[in-house]
């Protein structure tokens, strides 16, 4: 059946207007992604997008934000890679926009840091269910996933397509980039609370993408996070697999004055092989 329609409610303009340096000519090959048009300036700016997608998974509308870069175009040379942000339990995804994502990610953009790419940042209502029996998982990989990669310019390989989570949201973004079909090439858990898996489970995961390996993983806690212990028991668990990741430990606690201090990090992590025109 086609995607549900995506409802567009607000439209929020870049929060700078000033002139960075532009992207030069573009020599891209058919695998690469998207430059801006010549006849487009950056200095147009990025926008916000609200919308609402109907989900049969979760029993209410699944409400999201977007980032589209400067000079978003619906038809790009090539579709652009894509990022997805999730919130942490007793929050929605304006955390996200309040800690200044949509600064952060023009100003690694304008900088030829990586290229243009886009943001989709749902909201999970139902944060206080059990992970076992919450469906926001399904409703992100059936629902969500689809409706925006047919409304919006996206990338369809993984290696185009990053996840990362803060708190509970760190949580469901290991699992959508573990479990079932490869969907993403990068996740990153931010202040994660507990292991996502049990040893055993993560050997299975693990054995069902042979001989493919697993997405780049990123973990990083406070030392002052006070679930910094299970966030160190999972990277211990990684790394008694021998599974390839970054671990961090920074000064600061768990709470979004942390996140926003390493906001433009995680950004730039993610689109690390993000190829630059």
């Amino acid at each position: 059946s086609p995607p549900a329609q995506t409802l567009f409610i607000e439209v929020r303009p870049s929060p700078t207007a000033a002139e960075p340096t532009p992207f030069g000519t573009s020599t891209a090959s058919p695998t690469q992604l998207p430059s801006p048009t010549p006849a487009c300036s950056l200095r147009a700016g990025s926008r916000l997008e609200q919308g609402s997608l109907p989900s049969e998974r979760i029993g209410k509308p699944l409400e999201y934000w977007v980032y589209l870069p400067p000079c978003y175009t619906e038809t790009p040379a090539q579709p652009y890679p894509w990022l997805l942000l999730l919130h942490g339990q007793s929050m929605d995804a304006e955390v996200w926009v309040r800690m200044g994502v949509q600064a952060r990610a023009d100003e690694w953009i304008a900088g030829g840091k990586t290229p243009p790419f886009v943001i989709i940042m749902p909201t999970e209502a139902y944060y206080l269910q059990e992970m076992s029996e919450a469906r926001f998982g399904e409703a992100v990989r059936q629902e969500l996933l689809p409706a925006v990669q047919a409304r919006y310019a996206l990338c369809a390989q993984p290696e185009c397509r990053a996840v990362g989570g803060l708190s509970r949201g760190a949580l469901w973004a290991l699992r959508l980039a573990l479990e079932g079909d490869p969907a993403f090439g990068a996740v990153g858990g931010h202040s994660l609370p507990n292991s996502p898996f049990s040893p055993s489970k993560l050997r299975a995961l693990l054995a069902a993408r042979s001989p493919q390996p697993p997405p780049r993983i990123w973990l990083d806690s406070g030392k002052l996070d006070r679930y910094l212990r299970g966030a160190t028991q999972f990277h211990e668990l990684l790394t008694q697999l021998k599974v390839a990741h970054t671990w961090k430990v920074n000064e600061g606690a768990h709470e979004e004055a942390y996140w926003q201090a390493h906001l433009g990090e995680y950004l730039q992590w993610y689109a690390q092989d993000w190829p630059v025109p």
